[in-house]
Protein backbone atom coordinates (compact mmCIF):
# COMPACT_ATOMS: atom_id res chain seq x y z
CA UNK A 1 0.00 0.00 0.00
CA UNK A 2 1.03 3.67 -0.91
CA UNK A 3 0.18 6.72 -1.99
CA UNK A 4 1.12 7.82 -5.64
CA UNK A 5 3.54 10.23 -6.02
CA UNK A 6 3.80 13.06 -8.65
CA UNK A 7 7.71 13.36 -8.19
CA UNK A 8 8.22 9.86 -9.89
CA UNK A 9 6.86 8.93 -13.39
CA UNK A 10 6.21 6.38 -15.59
CA UNK A 11 5.53 4.05 -13.29
CA UNK A 12 3.41 1.25 -14.41
CA UNK A 13 0.97 -1.23 -12.57
CA UNK A 14 2.62 -0.05 -9.10
CA UNK A 15 1.63 2.80 -6.91
CA UNK A 16 4.17 4.94 -5.73
CA UNK A 17 4.86 6.48 -2.20
CA UNK A 18 6.74 9.21 -0.11
CA UNK A 19 7.04 10.05 3.21
CA UNK A 20 4.83 13.23 4.23
CA UNK A 21 6.49 15.44 6.14
CA UNK A 22 4.17 17.74 8.34
CA UNK A 23 3.70 21.42 7.55
CA UNK A 24 2.11 21.03 3.66
CA UNK A 25 -1.42 20.69 5.88
CA UNK A 26 -3.64 23.19 7.55
CA UNK A 27 -2.12 23.66 11.08
CA UNK A 28 -3.89 23.49 14.10
CA UNK A 29 -2.77 24.45 17.46
CA UNK A 30 -4.17 24.74 20.75
CA UNK A 31 -1.84 26.85 22.17
CA UNK A 32 -2.49 29.59 25.20
CA UNK A 33 -1.30 32.45 25.57
CA UNK A 34 1.84 32.14 27.87
CA UNK A 35 1.84 28.21 27.50
CA UNK A 36 4.61 26.38 26.71
CA UNK A 37 4.91 24.57 23.55
CA UNK A 38 4.15 20.90 23.80
CA UNK A 39 3.30 20.28 20.10
CA UNK A 40 5.13 17.44 18.42
CA UNK A 41 6.39 18.51 14.70
CA UNK A 42 7.52 16.77 11.39
CA UNK A 43 4.49 14.02 11.43
CA UNK A 44 5.57 11.92 8.23
CA UNK A 45 2.95 8.80 7.38
CA UNK A 46 4.26 5.93 5.81
CA UNK A 47 1.76 3.05 4.15
CA UNK A 48 3.62 0.09 5.48
CA UNK A 49 1.64 -3.19 4.69
CA UNK A 50 -1.83 -4.66 2.65
CA UNK A 51 -4.00 -5.13 5.93
CA UNK A 52 -6.53 -2.42 4.45
CA UNK A 53 -6.89 -1.15 8.05
CA UNK A 54 -5.30 0.96 10.50
CA UNK A 55 -2.33 -1.21 11.03
CA UNK A 56 -1.14 -0.76 7.41
CA UNK A 57 0.45 3.09 9.15
CA UNK A 58 3.32 3.59 10.82
CA UNK A 59 3.78 7.20 11.74
CA UNK A 60 6.67 9.11 12.65
CA UNK A 61 6.89 12.43 14.59
CA UNK A 62 9.61 14.70 16.83
CA UNK A 63 8.40 14.87 20.19
CA UNK A 64 8.57 18.34 22.20
CA UNK A 65 11.39 19.68 24.53
CA UNK A 66 9.24 20.28 26.60
CA UNK A 67 8.52 16.68 26.93
CA UNK A 68 8.36 17.06 30.83
CA UNK A 69 5.07 19.20 30.21
CA UNK A 70 3.24 16.06 28.74
CA UNK A 71 1.01 13.79 29.64
CA UNK A 72 1.14 11.13 26.85
CA UNK A 73 0.73 12.13 23.04
CA UNK A 74 -2.53 11.07 21.28
CA UNK A 75 -2.24 10.16 17.14
CA UNK A 76 -5.55 10.48 15.68
CA UNK A 77 -6.30 9.73 11.83
CA UNK A 78 -8.62 12.24 10.51
CA UNK A 79 -11.01 12.15 7.21
CA UNK A 80 -9.56 14.53 4.76
CA UNK A 81 -13.37 16.02 4.22
CA UNK A 82 -13.22 16.72 8.38
CA UNK A 83 -10.22 18.44 8.58
CA UNK A 84 -11.70 22.05 8.45
CA UNK A 85 -13.60 21.15 11.64
CA UNK A 86 -11.28 19.32 13.53
CA UNK A 87 -10.31 21.33 16.90
CA UNK A 88 -8.76 21.32 20.38
CA UNK A 89 -11.98 20.49 21.79
CA UNK A 90 -12.92 17.50 19.39
CA UNK A 91 -9.78 16.09 19.91
CA UNK A 92 -9.95 15.90 23.37
CA UNK A 93 -13.77 14.96 23.48
CA UNK A 94 -12.85 11.85 21.19
CA UNK A 95 -13.57 8.22 22.75
CA UNK A 96 -10.34 6.26 23.10
CA UNK A 97 -11.09 3.74 19.92
CA UNK A 98 -10.28 7.23 17.97
CA UNK A 99 -6.51 7.96 19.03
CA UNK A 100 -3.74 5.56 19.41
CA UNK A 101 -2.25 6.77 23.06
CA UNK A 102 1.59 6.38 23.87
CA UNK A 103 3.38 7.69 27.16
CA UNK A 104 5.28 10.87 27.48
CA UNK A 105 8.32 8.94 27.27
CA UNK A 106 7.91 7.52 23.30
CA UNK A 107 10.47 8.52 21.15
CA UNK A 108 8.18 9.06 18.36
CA UNK A 109 9.53 6.52 15.50
CA UNK A 110 7.79 4.38 13.46
CA UNK A 111 4.78 4.36 15.75
CA UNK A 112 2.54 1.28 14.18
CA UNK A 113 -0.85 1.87 14.85
CA UNK A 114 -3.65 -0.98 15.75
CA UNK A 115 -5.67 -2.49 13.61
CA UNK A 116 -8.71 -1.38 15.75
CA UNK A 117 -8.30 1.90 15.45
CA UNK A 118 -11.04 4.07 14.22
CA UNK A 119 -10.89 7.39 12.43
CA UNK A 120 -11.45 10.27 14.21
CA UNK A 121 -15.21 10.46 13.05
CA UNK A 122 -15.63 6.79 14.31
CA UNK A 123 -15.58 4.67 10.83
CA UNK A 124 -12.78 1.97 9.92
CA UNK A 125 -9.89 3.13 8.32
CA UNK A 126 -10.15 1.80 4.53
CA UNK A 127 -8.25 1.44 1.39
CA UNK A 128 -8.49 4.46 -0.72
CA UNK A 129 -10.10 6.63 1.25
CA UNK A 130 -8.16 9.50 1.95
CA UNK A 131 -6.28 11.05 5.16
CA UNK A 132 -4.15 13.28 7.56
CA UNK A 133 -2.70 12.27 10.80
CA UNK A 134 -2.11 14.82 13.74
CA UNK A 135 -0.99 14.48 17.29
CA UNK A 136 -2.53 15.71 20.17
CA UNK A 137 0.25 16.48 23.41
CA UNK A 138 -2.14 15.77 26.86
CA UNK A 139 -0.88 18.43 29.41
CA UNK A 140 0.48 16.61 32.11
CA UNK A 141 -0.72 19.54 34.62
CA UNK A 142 -4.21 20.97 32.96
CA UNK A 143 -4.86 23.39 35.57
CA UNK A 144 -1.47 25.09 34.36
CA UNK A 145 -1.24 24.07 30.68
CA UNK A 146 -3.37 23.36 27.63
CA UNK A 147 -3.08 20.51 25.86
CA UNK A 148 -2.00 21.16 22.50
CA UNK A 149 -2.60 19.77 18.87
CA UNK A 150 0.41 19.33 16.30
CA UNK A 151 -0.03 20.74 12.56
CA UNK A 152 -1.73 17.95 10.76
CA UNK A 153 0.80 15.63 8.13
CA UNK A 154 0.17 15.74 4.02
CA UNK A 155 -3.08 13.81 3.38
CA UNK A 156 -2.30 10.18 2.19
CA UNK A 157 -4.30 7.12 1.15
CA UNK A 158 -4.01 3.36 1.46
CA UNK A 159 -3.34 1.37 -1.44
CA UNK A 160 -2.66 -2.03 -2.06
CA UNK A 161 0.76 -2.45 -3.55
CA UNK A 162 4.38 -4.56 -3.38
CA UNK A 163 6.28 -4.66 -0.10
CA UNK A 164 9.64 -5.04 1.09
CA UNK A 165 10.43 -7.13 4.58
CA UNK A 166 14.03 -8.01 5.83
CA UNK A 167 14.44 -11.94 5.74
CA UNK A 168 17.59 -12.46 7.66
CA UNK A 169 20.16 -9.86 9.12
CA UNK A 170 23.70 -9.52 9.85
CA UNK A 171 25.27 -12.41 7.36
CA UNK A 172 28.93 -12.35 7.97
CA UNK A 173 30.35 -11.98 4.51
CA UNK A 174 30.28 -9.72 2.01
CA UNK A 175 27.48 -8.95 -0.75
CA UNK A 176 28.24 -12.00 -3.57
CA UNK A 177 25.76 -13.32 -6.09
CA UNK A 178 22.44 -14.72 -4.60
CA UNK A 179 20.63 -17.91 -6.50
CA UNK A 180 17.98 -19.95 -5.50
CA UNK A 181 17.40 -23.73 -5.93
CA UNK A 182 14.25 -25.73 -6.43
CA UNK A 183 13.11 -25.84 -3.25
CA UNK A 184 13.40 -22.14 -2.66
CA UNK A 185 16.43 -21.89 -0.56
CA UNK A 186 18.27 -18.72 -1.20
CA UNK A 187 22.34 -18.91 -1.58
CA UNK A 188 24.37 -15.86 -0.74
CA UNK A 189 27.83 -15.60 -1.81
CA UNK A 190 30.91 -13.99 0.49
CA UNK A 191 32.65 -11.66 -1.57
CA UNK A 192 34.84 -10.74 1.40
CA UNK A 193 35.08 -7.74 3.50
CA UNK A 194 35.79 -4.75 1.19
CA UNK A 195 35.64 -4.31 -2.39
CA UNK A 196 39.07 -3.44 -2.49
CA UNK A 197 40.34 -7.43 -0.91
CA UNK A 198 37.86 -9.98 -2.66
CA UNK A 199 38.72 -12.44 -0.32
CA UNK A 200 35.59 -13.92 0.52
CA UNK A 201 35.50 -17.74 0.91
CA UNK A 202 32.09 -19.12 1.75
CA UNK A 203 28.75 -18.83 -0.05
CA UNK A 204 25.73 -19.31 2.58
CA UNK A 205 22.30 -21.11 2.47
CA UNK A 206 19.84 -19.20 3.84
CA UNK A 207 15.67 -21.02 3.96
CA UNK A 208 12.77 -19.39 3.56
CA UNK A 209 12.25 -18.90 6.67
CA UNK A 210 15.47 -17.08 7.32
CA UNK A 211 17.86 -19.23 8.85
CA UNK A 212 21.06 -18.93 7.59
CA UNK A 213 23.65 -21.64 7.31
CA UNK A 214 27.04 -21.67 5.64
CA UNK A 215 26.63 -24.28 2.75
CA UNK A 216 30.11 -24.50 1.01
CA UNK A 217 33.56 -22.92 1.55
CA UNK A 218 37.03 -22.85 -0.41
CA UNK A 219 36.51 -20.17 -2.30
CA UNK A 220 38.86 -16.70 -2.87
CA UNK A 221 36.37 -13.79 -3.67
CA UNK A 222 32.78 -15.77 -4.01
CA UNK A 223 30.63 -13.55 -6.55
CA UNK A 224 28.32 -14.35 -8.64
CA UNK A 225 26.46 -17.73 -9.10
CA UNK A 226 23.56 -19.77 -10.41
CA UNK A 227 22.22 -23.55 -10.71
CA UNK A 228 22.19 -26.04 -13.69
CA UNK A 229 19.32 -28.23 -14.27
CA UNK A 230 21.47 -31.27 -11.94
CA UNK A 231 21.11 -28.98 -8.92
CA UNK A 232 24.55 -27.81 -9.33
CA UNK A 233 26.11 -24.27 -7.96
CA UNK A 234 28.34 -22.45 -10.36
CA UNK A 235 30.56 -20.16 -8.51
CA UNK A 236 32.50 -17.50 -9.42
CA UNK A 237 35.93 -16.64 -7.55
CA UNK A 238 36.83 -12.76 -8.75
CA UNK A 239 39.79 -13.31 -6.95
CA UNK A 240 40.55 -16.75 -8.03
CA UNK A 241 40.36 -16.36 -11.51
CA UNK A 242 38.22 -19.33 -11.37
CA UNK A 243 34.79 -20.87 -11.40
CA UNK A 244 34.07 -23.45 -8.67
CA UNK A 245 31.31 -26.54 -9.09
CA UNK A 246 29.37 -27.21 -5.82
CA UNK A 247 27.21 -29.90 -5.44
CA UNK A 248 24.21 -30.51 -4.29
CA UNK A 249 25.87 -31.85 -1.08
CA UNK A 250 28.15 -28.69 -0.20
CA UNK A 251 31.00 -30.53 -1.90
CA UNK A 252 33.17 -28.11 -3.98
CA UNK A 253 35.78 -27.96 -6.71
CA UNK A 254 37.06 -26.31 -9.58
CA UNK A 255 35.00 -26.47 -13.05
CA UNK A 256 37.22 -23.69 -15.43
CA UNK A 257 40.02 -21.68 -14.13
CA UNK A 258 42.87 -19.75 -16.04
CA UNK A 259 43.43 -17.62 -19.25
CA UNK A 260 41.06 -16.13 -21.08
CA UNK A 261 39.57 -16.09 -17.35
CA UNK A 262 40.37 -12.39 -15.48
CA UNK A 263 37.93 -11.71 -12.73
CA UNK A 264 34.52 -13.71 -13.35
CA UNK A 265 31.89 -11.85 -11.66
CA UNK A 266 27.70 -12.98 -12.98
CA UNK A 267 26.64 -16.14 -14.46
CA UNK A 268 23.91 -17.18 -16.16
CA UNK A 269 23.38 -20.88 -16.85
CA UNK A 270 21.40 -21.96 -20.31
CA UNK A 271 19.47 -24.82 -20.97
CA UNK A 272 22.04 -26.87 -22.58
CA UNK A 273 23.94 -26.28 -18.36
CA UNK A 274 26.53 -24.02 -20.60
CA UNK A 275 27.78 -20.75 -18.98
CA UNK A 276 27.70 -17.31 -20.17
CA UNK A 277 29.75 -15.82 -17.78
CA UNK A 278 30.59 -11.64 -17.06
CA UNK A 279 34.10 -11.10 -16.58
CA UNK A 280 34.73 -7.38 -14.83
CA UNK A 281 38.24 -6.04 -16.27
CA UNK A 282 38.56 -8.93 -18.93
CA UNK A 283 35.81 -6.13 -20.15
CA UNK A 284 33.96 -9.56 -22.02
CA UNK A 285 31.59 -12.33 -21.68
CA UNK A 286 33.17 -15.78 -21.61
CA UNK A 287 30.98 -19.17 -22.60
CA UNK A 288 32.42 -22.28 -20.61
CA UNK A 289 30.64 -24.99 -21.95
CA UNK A 290 29.58 -27.93 -19.83
CA UNK A 291 33.17 -29.67 -19.77
CA UNK A 292 35.06 -26.85 -18.42
CA UNK A 293 36.24 -24.79 -21.70
CA UNK A 294 36.22 -21.49 -21.63
CA UNK A 295 36.24 -19.39 -24.51
CA UNK A 296 35.64 -15.48 -25.43
CA UNK A 297 32.07 -15.18 -26.45
CA UNK A 298 32.29 -11.54 -27.28
CA UNK A 299 34.32 -8.57 -26.27
CA UNK A 300 33.56 -5.09 -26.09
CA UNK A 301 34.83 -1.22 -25.43
CA UNK A 302 31.17 -0.78 -24.35
CA UNK A 303 31.74 -3.12 -21.37
CA UNK A 304 32.93 -1.51 -17.69
CA UNK A 305 33.61 -4.11 -15.50
CA UNK A 306 30.51 -6.21 -17.17
CA UNK A 307 28.90 -7.59 -13.89
CA UNK A 308 25.18 -9.39 -13.79
CA UNK A 309 24.28 -11.30 -16.52
CA UNK A 310 20.99 -12.65 -17.90
CA UNK A 311 18.63 -13.71 -21.47
CA UNK A 312 15.72 -13.05 -22.18
CA UNK A 313 13.30 -14.96 -24.27
CA UNK A 314 14.84 -14.36 -27.88
CA UNK A 315 18.40 -15.41 -26.86
CA UNK A 316 20.08 -11.91 -26.29
CA UNK A 317 21.49 -11.48 -23.12
CA UNK A 318 22.02 -7.87 -21.28
CA UNK A 319 24.61 -6.92 -18.33
CA UNK A 320 24.92 -4.23 -16.08
CA UNK A 321 28.54 -2.44 -15.64
CA UNK A 322 29.69 -2.14 -12.47
CA UNK A 323 31.72 1.38 -13.24
CA UNK A 324 29.11 3.17 -14.85
CA UNK A 325 25.37 3.05 -15.17
CA UNK A 326 25.43 1.48 -18.79
CA UNK A 327 23.12 -1.69 -19.36
CA UNK A 328 24.19 -3.67 -22.49
CA UNK A 329 22.12 -5.86 -24.94
CA UNK A 330 24.24 -8.16 -26.94
CA UNK A 331 22.24 -9.87 -29.56
CA UNK A 332 22.44 -13.99 -30.93
CA UNK A 333 24.69 -12.19 -33.63
CA UNK A 334 27.10 -10.98 -30.76
CA UNK A 335 26.28 -7.27 -31.58
CA UNK A 336 26.35 -5.19 -28.44
CA UNK A 337 24.64 -2.20 -27.62
CA UNK A 338 23.62 0.28 -25.11
CA UNK A 339 20.27 -0.17 -23.84
CA UNK A 340 19.81 2.47 -21.43
CA UNK A 341 21.65 4.15 -18.87
CA UNK A 342 20.67 4.21 -14.92
CA UNK A 343 21.73 6.41 -12.38
CA UNK A 344 24.44 6.84 -10.02
CA UNK A 345 27.29 5.09 -12.14
CA UNK A 346 27.49 1.51 -10.15
CA UNK A 347 25.07 -0.63 -11.32
CA UNK A 348 24.76 -4.16 -9.20
CA UNK A 349 23.73 -7.51 -10.98
CA UNK A 350 20.44 -7.85 -13.21
CA UNK A 351 17.53 -10.54 -13.88
CA UNK A 352 15.08 -11.16 -16.79
CA UNK A 353 11.63 -11.91 -15.30
CA UNK A 354 8.63 -12.40 -17.60
CA UNK A 355 9.52 -9.21 -20.69
CA UNK A 356 11.34 -6.93 -18.47
CA UNK A 357 14.77 -7.05 -16.79
CA UNK A 358 15.30 -5.90 -13.06
CA UNK A 359 18.37 -4.05 -12.42
CA UNK A 360 19.86 -3.06 -9.42
CA UNK A 361 21.28 0.40 -9.37
CA UNK A 362 23.61 -0.01 -6.53
CA UNK A 363 25.11 3.60 -5.51
CA UNK A 364 21.66 5.26 -5.51
CA UNK A 365 20.01 1.90 -3.44
CA UNK A 366 17.23 1.48 -6.13
CA UNK A 367 16.02 -1.33 -8.12
CA UNK A 368 14.99 -0.47 -11.49
CA UNK A 369 12.38 -2.36 -14.01
CA UNK A 370 13.39 -1.95 -17.87
CA UNK A 371 11.65 -2.69 -20.89
CA UNK A 372 13.58 -4.63 -23.77
CA UNK A 373 13.21 -1.03 -25.84
CA UNK A 374 15.19 0.38 -22.70
CA UNK A 375 12.26 2.46 -20.61
CA UNK A 376 13.30 2.62 -17.37
CA UNK A 377 11.42 2.99 -14.34
CA UNK A 378 11.82 3.33 -10.60
CA UNK A 379 10.75 -0.33 -9.24
CA UNK A 380 11.86 -0.52 -5.70
CA UNK A 381 13.94 2.07 -3.03
CA UNK A 382 13.09 5.49 -1.65
CA UNK A 383 16.71 6.55 -2.94
CA UNK A 384 17.50 6.89 0.99
CA UNK A 385 19.82 4.40 1.95
CA UNK A 386 18.56 2.22 4.85
CA UNK A 387 17.33 -0.97 5.84
CA UNK A 388 13.73 0.29 6.17
CA UNK A 389 10.54 -2.25 5.15
CA UNK A 390 7.13 -1.26 3.34
CA UNK A 391 5.86 -0.74 0.70
CA UNK A 392 8.07 -0.78 -2.45
CA UNK A 393 8.89 3.02 -3.44
CA UNK A 394 9.00 3.84 0.86
CA UNK A 395 11.26 1.22 1.52
CA UNK A 396 14.82 1.76 1.59
CA UNK A 397 17.67 -0.51 0.61
CA UNK A 398 21.79 -0.12 1.36
CA UNK A 399 24.02 -0.78 -1.68
CA UNK A 400 21.89 -3.85 -2.75
CA UNK A 401 24.34 -5.82 -5.30
CA UNK A 402 22.29 -9.01 -7.00
CA UNK A 403 18.36 -9.90 -6.94
CA UNK A 404 16.55 -13.42 -7.94
CA UNK A 405 12.59 -13.85 -9.12
CA UNK A 406 11.49 -17.68 -6.79
CA UNK A 407 9.87 -20.00 -9.23
CA UNK A 408 6.51 -18.57 -9.05
CA UNK A 409 7.67 -14.56 -9.37
CA UNK A 410 5.51 -13.78 -6.41
CA UNK A 411 9.12 -13.00 -4.28
CA UNK A 412 12.08 -10.96 -5.60
CA UNK A 413 15.26 -11.79 -3.00
CA UNK A 414 17.72 -8.99 -2.71
CA UNK A 415 21.07 -8.96 -0.88
CA UNK A 416 22.77 -5.66 0.40
CA UNK A 417 24.93 -4.26 2.68
CA UNK A 418 24.07 -4.12 6.34
CA UNK A 419 26.08 -1.33 8.01
CA UNK A 420 24.90 2.14 7.35
CA UNK A 421 27.91 3.83 8.24
CA UNK A 422 31.55 3.51 7.23
CA UNK A 423 33.15 3.17 3.76
CA UNK A 424 31.39 2.78 1.10
CA UNK A 425 33.84 0.11 0.26
CA UNK A 426 32.86 -2.13 3.04
CA UNK A 427 30.47 -4.71 2.24
CA UNK A 428 30.21 -6.70 4.63
CA UNK A 429 27.79 -8.02 6.98
CA UNK A 430 25.07 -8.30 4.79
CA UNK A 431 21.10 -8.69 4.54
CA UNK A 432 18.82 -10.39 2.86
CA UNK A 433 15.34 -8.73 1.76
CA UNK A 434 12.22 -9.73 0.10
CA UNK A 435 9.96 -8.17 -2.34
CA UNK A 436 6.87 -9.82 -2.21
CA UNK A 437 4.97 -9.12 -5.70
CA UNK A 438 1.61 -7.54 -5.84
CA UNK A 439 0.21 -7.16 -9.32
Amino acid sequence: MNNPSPTLPGMVGLSLALWFAAGCGDGITGNGDGDLDIRVSNIAVLDYANNADASDIRVSFNTPAEADAVDGFRVIVVKNSAVAGFDLETALQLSADRYHELPRTTTGEDVELPSALLDAGGDAVVEGASYQVVVLSVAAQPDNQESQLSEFSSAFALERTSLVSTLATNIQGGSGGVALDADGNIYMADFGATLSFPDGDRVFKITPQGQVSVFATGFMGASGNDFDSQGNLFQSNIGGQSISKIAPDGSTSIFASGSPIVNTVGIYIDEADELYVADCDGGQILHVDAGGTVSVYVRSALFSCPNGITRDDDGNYYTSNFYNGDVLKITPEKDVSLLTTLPGDNNGHLTYHEGSLYVIARSVHRIYKVSLDGDAEIFAGSGQRGHRDGSVLQASFSFPNDLVFSDDGTRLYVNEVAPLTGATTMIAPCNIRVIEIIE
